[in-house]
């Protein structure tokens, strides 16, 4: 090349040129031929500098012995253009860059490998080249002196597969550390602000060890989830909502690859604060929701959890471990003040529940309190085991399909000062598996003057009742047991056995019998 009689080689071999060079050189030397000064204007096409391709560059400079500027530049990338300028001292290798146009982080992976590979790496560009504004100094072949500074705008591209319309923000890139900043990100349904770090390996300059963030902004749940990773996305499917929540997170993920500089493992540890209106869990309305997600190292907890429910408000926490010797999953609930119909049609939109609501009440029903604390599988409703309590208050409950056959049992027995009148239901309760055990503290359903005990179990997914049940009497005599009863069969279809007789009891207007003390047994009106 022609150039080589007024540049050094060793220069000149950081660019190579597919096609002859254009334009005009002017060069002024000493006595003794020695170039003191070169003025160039240039045209090149189809060249490479340090393995970047260039479709076309134009360029206007000084060379003058161990220094070059270029304070004008016009290239042509493929796709992209950039205009700035260059100087460099060819001595030191100390080197600036001004640059100003439209690429993709990719095409100067060439000139910072391979730790911007690495920084670049969890982005994908479907779009145009991002928008940018960058000022790059530092040493050649000198990771050290590095010191990157810019601003720009990407457009139609993502990031860990949430895609993005628009994001803006500042880049400043020093040794071992860089930062985005300034961030504001378009998201289709949502947006954010804050601030991404990457730290680089003190040694192993490749490796990215950690990547630290603080958001704030809308974002849906399915965005979420992929910005931070692939157990909280697990953990956030269960949740739908209806408009996009606030959310703020902040914390810091680490990469794979050596931590031998760490004086202890790392660990994973951020959290996702979120608040949204209407919503839904695994299919289940909610009228409220808000959760407080932290991931620390091997399990991720919401607490609190906070969520309105069928009128109610409900609060607790829930846990997901990673890769546990017992059961992966853990929650309590405390929920108040909800709408017994309610909440029966909202559980019944999940189908693995079995549910089947049945028509509006006259009057209200309220479940005053219900309690659960469960551990199982996660997406296996029926391998949870815990325990559990409620209240219910229901002026209609001897109403219901169960109770009111109950009560015709009952009339066919002569039972004085009986009301059949329930209006209270409160319990406390074992969960094993598909099974929710009344045993050995029974099922209380209680009215003004009678209650009745009901110890057994009943069957969540196949709905099957298996119950023995006993009338206590209240008020003028002690407690006493009046009628025990069996009940089976299914919630639609319960079967009542009334074949056991009722118990003896002391009853003020029945005689006693002379033999033992006792009242005379009770007889049906069917008996003679």
């Amino acid at each position: 090349m022609g150039l080589q009689a007024f540049i050094d080689r060793k220069h000149l071999e950081q660019a190579k040129f597919r096609a002859p060079l254009a334009g005009k050189l002017q060069a002024r030397y000493d006595e003794d031929w020695v170039l003191r000064k070169a003025v160039f204007n240039i045209r090149a096409e189809q060249l490479e500098i340090l393995k970047v391709p260039l479709a076309s560059l134009q360029a206007s400079g000084t060379y003058e012995p161990g220094f070059l500027e270029v304070p004008e530049i016009s290239a042509q990338l493929k796709p992209g253009e950039v205009t700035g300028s260059f100087r460099q001292d060819l001595e030191t290798g100390d080197y600036r860059f001004l640059l100003e146009g439209n690429l993709f982080p990719s095409q100067l992976n060439p000139w910072f490998r391979p730790w911007w590979d690495n920084l670049w790496g969890k982005f994908q560009f479907t779009g145009l080249p991002l928008q940018a504004n960058i000022d790059v100094s530092g040493r050649w072949k000198d990771l050290s002196r590095r010191d990157i500074f810019g601003s720009g705008e990407i457009s139609s591209a993502s990031y860990k597969g949430a895609p993005f319309e628009r994001v803006q923000g500042q880049l400043r890139c020093i040794p071992k550390y860089t930062e985005l900043f300034d961030l504001n990100a378009k998201f289709p349904d949502g947006h954010a602000r804050g601030r991404l770090a990457w730290t680089l390996h003190p040694e192993e300059r490749s490796h990215v060890t950690s990547r630290r963030f603080n958001l704030r902004g809308k974002l849906n749940l399915e965005t979420a989830g992929k910005l931070f990773g692939s157990k909280v996305e697990k953990v956030l499917a269960d949740f739908t909502v209806e408009e996009t929540p606030d959310v703020v997170a902040e914390g810091v993920l680490f990469g794979k690859g050596p931590f031998d500089f760490l004086e202890k493992p790392p660990l994973n540890d951020f959290t996702v604060q979120s608040q949204t209106g209407k919503a839904a869990f695994l299919s289940i309305p909610l009228d409220f929701l808000q959760i407080d997600l932290h991931n620390l190292g091997h399990a991720i907890t919401i607490d609190p959890l906070h969520f309105g429910f069928a009128g109610g408000k409900a609060e607790g926490w829930l846990k997901h471990r990673h890769n546990p010797e017992g059961p992966p999953m853990e929650f309590s609930i405390h929920l108040k003040d909800a709408d017994k119909h309610l909440a029966i049609q909202n559980l019944s939109q999940n189908p693995k529940l079995n549910l089947k609501p049945s028509k509006p009440p006259k009057k209200k029903a309220t479940f005053q309190s219900f309690q659960i604390h469960a551990t199982g599988d996660h997406g296996d409703l029926s391998s949870f085991e815990g325990s559990g309590s409620f209240a219910l208050r229901d002026p209609g409950l001897a109403q219901i399909n169960m109770l009111g056959l109950f009560s015709k049992e009952l009339k066919r027995f002569t039972l004085p000062l009986i009301s059949y009148s329930f209006d209270r239901m409160e319990a406390k309760f074992k969960l094993r598996k598909q099974f929710m055990v009344f045993d050995p503290q029974p099922l209380i359903v209680r009215g003004p003057t009678s209650k009745l005990d009901a110890t057994g179990s009943f069957n969540i997914k196949t709905r099957e009742l298996d119950f023995k049940i006993r009338l206590l009497q209240l008020g003028l005599l002690p407690l006493a047991g009046i009628l025990e009863m069996n009940l089976g069969g299914t919630i639609d279809k319960p079967v009542w056995n009334p074949k056991v007789k009722p118990s003896e009891t002391l009853d003020p207007f029945k005689p006693l019998n002379p033999k033992n003390g006792k009242s005379l047994p009770l007889k049906s009106k069917d008996q003679k």
